[in-house]
């Protein structure tokens, strides 16, 4: 079941307006688009933008393999380029990066990519609030060593820059662990190439790092050079390493191998391990501190967390924000043969705080699998935690869920979690940030349109999430005035509104005169008659409920003509399967007809040309730019004619 759709925080889907492209989507049932470019868009990060909205950036094959970004606003629109913008255009085969705060409102993506085109190295790029790149177009240098460098993870150095870590190949076959600085600049401040974090015999792998609060960084592995065990290192700010040479056990229990290795900051210049490991027979959830000075706090082979019937695996651990730590696992505890999800909070001593003895229920016996799980903290001790769920695969392929447990270990949301996103096909690869108001942002790679796709939805405290309720909207000028269209999804609570126009380029916005009319309560057209040829001016649509008056829809500039220019309604319309759009020109001029579905993305290109003055005509056979038939549904056609454009809104039934 579908939660409380939040309609005070209602915003357009797509806004067609004379001059423009399409514009900015928001939050909608089953997520707003992030971008939805050709090929596919995989395996998205995510960070809040410090302003209730986040950045999102992903891995994307629109060309060749590259790293994009996007940030959306609290209210889900895109606040960049269409499409994201592209953190390092210089060098191609990019991907696995991951990113963090610049502690300016900006951030940090570090990717792997290759220079030579052999081996792997690895790259960073810092982006500012409006999506300018600060580090050049290639971005600035973590590593460019010798063999592959590759598996990045960050963490803030406090200071603007970032430290990184990573498995490296440049002396044998086997992965060692190196570490960097980069200052706010985008300058290493360490050895070239990286400091040393460990080259013991045999592999390291699965490597971590957290922020030891003063700018430097606890770096946490699985390492093979004797079975299978975790160890630990300290770098201080300056690089110089703080513990012993090739890092500290944090859990050397042989014969057995703890996978699944997750760090968090206990937030005392330390950190929580958690891992799964078999001493028990089935694979059993375990957690460590260790402390600054790289003392193990808790039992020496570290806590059991869970070792319920069956297996726990792919633990997931998040500072409680009290000295404590939540961590959370997959768990097989029901026979079934999918797993569930299990969550646990210690504390700072290592007293376990709620009351189930093998952890608390989170998604428990429904049917299908978790997967892609991510974690998040909700700012009041609690978590929320985010899943891939497969219980309506033969329907809807995967989907996402989410729970949130207060602090306490209550669910606070539906048993087995709230459906976030149940779009058709898979929804998979996700990852999950904070709000700063105690919900989440959640952002996924979706297969609904065939290739993958980044989409995203905000989930709220009390575990509604916030979706338009403004399917299509539209602003262009009609024999002498300005109108304005907007269809609602359902029927609202929303009393009432108000148009507000401000002329361009800077005159003050003023409320106007008269409601919209509307004969179904879904559609609302609004005829501003007051408006002068050759003037260009901007429309905001605002809600009133309960006396509370927020933005509803904004549109871009929509110049009136100083000349007749027509767009006629198609025919017929509805239409299958095709249909006739006619014009009028006054004068020539080079003329666009585009089509772009609801969505506001451009699905066909009809005419690109100058023509003569006169009356034109083109048929629409309902094909992409693919050569593909488009699905049935509402469409927008848009007439270019040198500065002046014109649209109208036509419907395919298939």
């Amino acid at each position: 079941m579908r939660h409380r759709i939040a309609i005070t925080l209602s915003l357009v889907l797509i806004a067609i307006v004379s001059g423009a492209t399409a514009l900015q989507a928001g939050w909608t049932p089953d997520g707003a688009p992030v971008c939805t470019e050709a090929m596919n868009q995989y395996s998205p990060e995510i960070l809040p933008d410090g302003a209730g909205g986040a950045f999102i950036i992903w891995s994307d094959y629109r060309e060749l393999a590259e790293v994009y970004a996007q940030r959306v606003d609290e209210m889900g629109r895109r606040q960049w380029a269409e499409g994201g913008v592209e953190l390092c255009p210089a060098n191609a085969n990019q991907g696995r990066s991951c990113v963090v705060p610049d502690g300016t409102g900006g951030f940090i993506a570090v990717w792997v990519g290759s220079e030579d085109h052999i081996d792997l190295d690895i790259f960073a790029q810092r982006v500012d609030a409006a999506g300018n790149i600060l580090w050049g177009t290639s971005g600035a240098v973590v590593s460019i060593a010798g063999g592959d460098q590759a598996y990045p993870a960050v963490c803030s150095d406090g200071a603007g820059g970032c430290i990184v870590t990573w498995h490296d190949r440049r002396d044998s076959n086997n992965d060692d662990i190196y570490t960097q600085r980069l200052d706010a600049s985008g300058n290493a401040q360490w050895t070239a190439g990286g400091v040393v974090v460990c080259t013991a015999d045999s592999i390291q792998t699965d490597v971590g790092i957290v922020a030891d609060g003063s700018g430097g960084a606890i770096i946490v592995w699985l390492d093979f050079r004797s079975n299978g065990d975790l160890y630990a290192q300290k770098i201080d700010a300056a690089g110089a390493v703080q513990w012993a040479a090739d890092g500290v056990p944090v859990c050397a229990v042989y014969p057995q191998v703890q996978w699944y290795p997750a760090s968090t900051s206990d937030g005392a210049g330390g950190a929580f391990v958690a891992w799964a490991d078999n001493r028990g027979g089935d694979l059993g959830v375990y957690v460590q501190r260790i402390d600054s000075s790289g003392n193990l706090l808790f039992t020496p082979s570290g806590l059991l967390v869970c070792d319920a019937d069956d297996t726990q695996r792919a633990p997931l651990i998040i500072a409680d924000g009290s000295g404590g730590a939540i961590i959370a696992w997959e768990d097989f505890r029901s026979g079934s043969g999918f797993p569930d999800l299990y969550a646990r909070l210690v504390n700072g001593v290592g007293w376990f705080l709620w009351t189930g003895t093998e952890g608390e229920p989170v998604r428990v016996f429904a049917t299908g699998a978790v997967s892609y799980t991510d974690i998040v903290s909700d700012g009041a001790g609690g978590t929320i935690i985010t899943w891939s769920d497969s219980r309506d695969e033969a329907t809807s392929g995967l989907d996402i869920y989410a729970q949130r447990v207060d602090h306490s270990g209550t669910a606070m949301w539906t048993l087995n979690g709230n459906l976030i996103c149940g779009a058709s096909e898979d929804q998979d690869m996700k990852a999950i940030t904070s709000d700063g108001a105690g919900g989440a942002i959640a952002a996924w790679s979706d297969k609904r349109n065939a290739d993958r796709d980044i989409y995203a939805m905000r989930i709220l405290a009390d575990g509604g999430y916030v979706a338009t309720t403004v399917s299509s909207f539209g602003a262009f000028p009609v024999e002498g005035s300005d109108r304005l269209e907007w269809t609602v999804s359902e029927r609202c609570c929303v009393s009432d509104f108000i148009v507000s126009r401000q002329e361009l380029p800077a005159g003050r916005l003023l409320d106007l005169d008269g409601g919209p009319a509307s004969t179904d309560g879904l559609e609302f057209s609004f005829a501003d008659g007051s408006v002068e040829p050759g003037h260009e001016y901007s429309y905001t649509i605002f809600t009133v409920e309960d006396g509370d008056r927020r933005a509803l829809a904004e549109t871009g500039a929509v110049e009136i003509p100083v000349s007749p220019l027509r767009l006629y309604q198609n025919s017929p319309n509805p239409f299958n399967p095709s249909t006739k759009i006619a014009w009028y020109l006054d004068t020539r001029a080079h003329v666009t007809l585009e089509i772009f579905d609801a969505a506001g993305r451009r699905v066909a290109t009809l005419v690109d040309r100058v023509q003569d003055a006169g009356d034109h005509e083109v048929i629409w056979n309902g094909t992409g730019l693919d050569g593909r038939n488009v699905a049935s549904g509402i469409y927008l056609y848009r007439l270019t004619a040198g500065k002046r454009t014109r649209t109208r809104k036509m419907v395919l039934l298939r």
